[in-house]
């Protein structure tokens, strides 16, 4: 036996999958709303040691270097060093926001993409991959 096929077989096969979708997607945003603040705390205190660890090196490489050079004069690389304090701390600053954002869409968004990805081709039980998944 064929599949239907036309745009009211179509229609209906939307129509019957959109209950399904919605049950996943309110569990995915369950998940997300229960385990997304943990991994976003995580993640935003990772990246930002990270960053914090890192910058007072990047000063210094970047001082040094604009020192070292012998491209340009001196007054040039005054104006250089003191252009390149406020990049620095921007650079900083960005570091730091740019780690909590990424950390609030990685723990809101991948429990609901976990719980997509259990229903794929190849999983043995579904449904408890859609509990389970990112536990």
């Amino acid at each position: 036996m064929e599949p239907s096929t036309g745009f009211r077989a179509s229609v209906w096969s939307c129509f019957k999958f959109l209950p399904f979708f919605c049950g996943l997607l309110l569990l995915g945003i369950i998940k997300g709303v229960l385990f997304g603040p943990w991994a976003w705390l995580i993640m935003a205190i990772g990246i930002s040691a990270l960053v914090l660890g890192l910058w007072p090196m990047h000063v210094i490489w970047t001082y040094y270097c604009i020192i070292r050079t012998k491209l340009v004069g001196p007054v040039v690389k005054l104006l250089l060093l003191i252009s390149v304090s406020g990049i620095l701390v921007l650079w900083l600053i960005v570091g730091i926001l740019g780690s909590v954002l990424a950390g609030l869409a990685y723990g809101f968004l991948a429990p609901g993409m976990a719980t997509f990805d259990a229903l794929g081709e190849g999983k043995e039980r579904p449904l408890v991959h859609c509990f389970v998944v990112y536990l």
